[in-house]
């Protein structure tokens, strides 16, 4: 099975990066931290990659400017995820989309979502995120571009939202674990929680994500 992994980045320079986060610490420290986020999800995604055995893997960068492998320019978020998903569908058997917001991602959660097309592969999965939005979705069929543009994002109800169309739609689907993603100051206390939980409970960080609770750490920022 061939699986294509979607990265939903924006290029420093070219786009606003963590504009809500900027409104907390500052615009030199927000894209600091979004330079290490985005890092730690690329590492997490290709060490995933390196080491699989049956199914093969592909990146695919989606970013509205700069380096690109999918062009969102212009497009919402709901029409850019769709474009993507379409997209890697032509050339894998199934998709996973991201975003670069949940640093603390690892491999079990690529692993869940892998296991769960492998029982049925006509679940659409989420992965919900506390704030009421989604970090994770994957699958081997898409929701509709009316029902995916018809969703209100960054908001507390946005999976549910989702989720509520879906199931008008007569799909089925099936969410894994929540994770906190960072769009404001106060998110980054539950991103450093999380990171030290993952060290006590033995769950090895990977360099990038060291660098993310360093960081946390020295500007006592969380």
């Amino acid at each position: 099975m061939k699986i294509g992994i979607g990265i939903f980045a924006k290029t420093i320079g070219h786009s606003r990066v963590k504009t809500r986060l900027a409104e907390g610490i500052g615009q030199k420290l927000a894209e600091e931290f979004y330079s290490l986020s985005v890092k730690a999800v690329e590492e997490v995604v290709i060490r995933y990659s390196s080491i699989q055995k049956y199914n093969a893997m592909e990146i695919y960068w989606a970013r509205p400017s700069g380096k690109y492998d999918i062009c969102t320019k212009g497009l919402g978020l709901g029409a850019a995820m769709h474009k993507v998903a379409k997209q890697i569908l032509k050339e894998c058997d199934a998709y996973i989309l991201i975003g670069t917001d949940t640093p603390q991602i690892n491999g079990k959660t690529i692993d869940t979502v892998l296991n769960i097309m492998k029982e049925d592969n006509e679940r659409i999965i989420f992965g919900p995120s506390r704030d009421g939005g989604f970090y994770l979705m994957a699958g081997t069929s898409i929701p509709t571009l009316d029902i995916m543009e018809s969703v209100t994002y960054s908001q507390e109800d946005t999976l549910e939202q989702l989720l509520k169309l879906i199931d008008t739609d007569s799909k089925e689907y099936t969410l894994i674990e929540e994770l906190s993603d960072v769009d404001i100051v106060d998110d980054l206390e539950y991103l450093r929680i999380s990171l030290e939980y993952k060290i006590a409970s033995k769950d090895k960080l990977l360099e990038s994500q060291k660098s993310i609770l360093e960081w946390l750490n020295k500007r006592n920022l969380a």
